[in-house]
């Protein structure tokens, strides 16, 4: 029987805090026809003349101040989970980490792994909820980079799962930790998207408003919406903690320009809470599956002051997945029920 091989894709990081390695990774990144989804020579101007040149020392200077690790924590935490992955999946599976800007990159590990004569390839964008700028992204990578290989093996894409059972229990149990009864208020707080994406990316008709009106009753017609897909988690999180609805807001964070993006955005929503007169708030980030700049520096430091200043006590997050055990039992699960082998399956 041949071997399978796992990419697990994360969206990317700097090779280090250096303000030169920051560019070389912000300009990759953004210069992404998905990312910044505007013709050429607009999106080059933006990205080389306005956006990089006055983004690259201030994200250097945040990526600095992130909890000291053996390497950036995208790339530590999913090398560790990769590395466990390797070991209870066995030795017919080969695991890989890439990224799909920077280092491992993804283009590089397609290139070795056409040598590798793999049977089965998995393709596991790290990213629950769909998004062209995410996970559309390293799909259209991929499908580029093995269209002109000789022999394509089966190929299976592991995608959306943000509702998937064991992706939701894990995210509970990292919550119950946290007593979730003790806080005035949870928020489940997204990366945000432009709205016009959000827009672009409805097929159905004229069905998207980008708005909580169009994500519900959640079917065929926006099951493919990150906004939709994205409330599906919150509510089947709070389902599991049994929280009161009228305690949870969904919100989107890290919004990028002036441009409108997903509302409500979440810093609006915390100075609203402590001005409101809300003490305690205990915050989740579902669409980080590993802790990084957006959660530990974003929501963990600048959010949590903004809402003391507006008059609250206590913002606590809720820890990403990381390399959590049963995470690792998470990504086992969804990585085997896509194997065509299922005598192979059943052994586990």
């Amino acid at each position: 029987m041949g071997k399978i091989g796992v990419a697990l894709i994360n969206l990317g990081t700097p090779d280090s805090v250096d303000v030169k390695a920051v560019r070389r990774y912000l300009l990759e990144f953004l210069l992404d026809k998905r990312v910044i989804d505007k013709p050429f020579i607009q999106r080059n101007f933006l990205v080389r003349s306005l956006i990089v040149p006055k983004r690259k020392k201030i994200a250097a200077n945040l990526y600095a101040m992130l909890p000291k690790l053996p390497d950036l924590p995208l790339r530590y935490f999913g090398n560790l989970v990769a590395q466990e992955l390797n070991k209870v999946l066995g030795e017919n599976f080969e695991v890989e980490l890439a990224m799909r800007y920077g280092n491992p990159a993804f283009k590089s590990l397609l290139k070795k792994w056409k040598e590798k004569n793999f049977e089965e390839i998995i393709i596991l964008p790290l990213f629950p909820q769909y998004a062209s700028a995410t996970t559309g992204s390293v799909l259209e990578l991929f499908f580029s980079q093995i269209k002109n290989w000789s022999i394509i093996p089966r190929v299976h894409i592991v995608r959306d799962f943000y509702a998937h059972p064991t992706y939701i229990k894990t995210q509970i149990a990292l919550a119950q930790r946290c007593n979730p009864s003790q806080y005035d208020h949870i928020v489940f707080s997204y990366h945000g998207l432009p709205l016009h994406q959000l827009k672009k990316a409805n097929i159905i008709g004229k069905h998207c408003q980008g708005n909580k009106a169009c994500c519900k009753p959640f079917g065929s017609k926006n099951n493919q919406c990150y906004r939709a897909q994205c409330l599906q988690t919150t509510e089947l999180i709070s389902q599991g903690l049994s929280l009161d609805s009228l305690k949870v807001t969904t919100t989107f964070q890290s919004r990028l320009g002036k441009n409108p993006w997903i509302e409500p955005y979440t810093e609006e929503v915390i100075e609203k809470l402590g001005v409101g007169g809300i003490k305690r708030v205990l915050i989740f980030s579902p669409s980080f599956v590993s802790d990084c700049l957006e959660t530990w520096i974003e929501i963990e430091k600048e959010y949590a002051e903004s809402f003391i200043q507006a008059g609250g006590e206590k913002l606590t997050l809720v820890p990403s997945l990381n390399k959590e055990p049963l995470w690792i039992e998470s990504l086992k699960t969804m990585i085997l029920e896509k194997v065509s082998y299922k005598e192979l399956s059943k052994s586990f």
